[in-house]
């Protein structure tokens, strides 16, 4: 194997989900104690300086994006020089216009009708394969049910990772068909690129084991001002920056299959419906993540706010994609709908009706240049 591909292995070996943010509190906890214990031998700064710069190198490292050439995993043949782009949207949480009407007192029409202006057609009844992210988007992925009902066994689970890293058959048949894929990172810790991808884009992955090693420092109050949680802000950039990663870095005469999954309007609830960010306001990101009853009205709003910040940059991306390429096929979906009702940690089979509606009605959205009967 070359060395990039040895690279992106050891990368992605290290960017499983459990190891992504052990990895630099591990270290962090070894070189406080070797300084404890060389402290008398060698100067106590000058050992602390070199591990902190020997883990900043890495982190920066494996941030830096990166393209694979010259695979041989897939048999691939040449694409039809006529062959569309293909983008998969995933807007995390992103629940249905029905439901936020019903429980957000949000009407989501304009926007609906403003993707219909652009050649969308709107699925009015969808509803998620699984209502939590892991199997939600590893399902997609792999163009098939990752488990059935019952208990999820250990083979569930390799299935789900399975494809989650990258050897997923949604990859596999593109490249066959001479697609390049290119696949966008989130700051979900399940989301990494793995070996089926041309590009990758990184998902701030240095930014938020910095900051998770932060929070457990005197700085996490400073920090939660100067820089909220990467899970939405990463979120927001990526989303920004959409038409430009879909049009950069190309092989000429190649097209893509750009996948995306974006964690927004998913909590943290930190932007308002004008995109800005409030970092002062700690509420916002307390009343994100604690399921308490009192919070429920607040979150609800500060949801309503976010979907509508979501709105504004998907038609700001989109239009600026089919500008560039009108024939580009579009999937714009949601793994699991929203959760604002729930209160504490409710198991699933648990929850109330409503509660049900909520989680299982989720946004999504087609566009098929020339299909002229709707997509089942």
């Amino acid at each position: 194997p070359n060395l990039t591909s040895f690279g992106s292995d050891v990368s992605n070996l290290l960017r499983m989900p459990i190891l992504a943010d052990v990895i630099p509190v591990l270290a962090a906890w070894v070189f406080l104690w070797l300084a404890t214990r060389l402290a008398g031998e060698l100067p106590f700064a000058a050992l602390l300086s070199v591990g902190t710069v020997v883990v900043a190198v890495i982190l920066v490292v494996a941030a830096l994006p990166y393209r694979v050439d010259g695979r041989t995993d897939v048999a691939e043949q040449a694409a039809d020089p006529d062959a569309p782009d293909v983008i998969l949207l995933v807007l995390d949480g992103y629940a249905r216009a029905d439901v936020l009407e019903e429980f957000y007192a949000l009407d989501n029409s304009p926007f609906l009708a403003d993707l219909e202006e652009l050649g969308f057609t709107i699925a009015t009844e969808a509803s998620p394969n699984y209502s939590f992210t892991y199997a939600s988007i590893s399902s997609m992925l792999a163009m098939d049910y990752v488990y059935d009902v019952g208990p999820i066994t250990p083979e569930h689970h390799e299935r789900m990772r399975t494809a989650l890293s990258g050897d997923a058959a949604i990859m596999r048949t593109f490249r066959e068909r001479g697609y390049e894929v290119a696949f966008v990172e989130s700051a979900w810790q399940g989301s990494y690129c793995g070996t089926g991808v041309d590009i990758c884009v990184r998902d701030g992955h240095a930014e938020r084991m910095l900051w998770n090693v932060g929070q457990l420092t005197v700085l996490a109050p400073l920090l939660k001002v100067v820089r909220p949680s990467p899970f939405s802000t990463v979120s927001q950039e990526h989303l920004e920056s959409l038409a430009r990663i879909v049009a950069d870095d190309r092989s000429e005469g190649v097209p893509r299959l750009t996948i995306a999954h974006v964690l927004i309007p998913h909590p943290p609830l930190l932007l308002d419906a004008a995109c800005d960010r409030h970092l002062t306001e700690a509420r916002r990101d307390e009343i994100s993540a604690d399921p308490k009853p009192e919070f429920i009205e607040a979150r609800i709003g500060y949801y309503a706010e976010q979907t509508m910040c979501t709105n504004q940059l998907v038609l700001e991306q989109m239009g600026q994609i089919l500008q560039a390429r009108n024939d580009t096929i579009v999937m714009i979906t949601a793994d699991h709908g929203a959760g604002s009702l729930r209160v504490g940690y409710t198991p699933l089979d648990a929850l109330s009706e409503a509660e049900v509606r909520e989680r299982m009605g989720i946004f999504s959205a087609y566009r098929v240049p020339g299909c002229s009967e709707p997509v089942s």
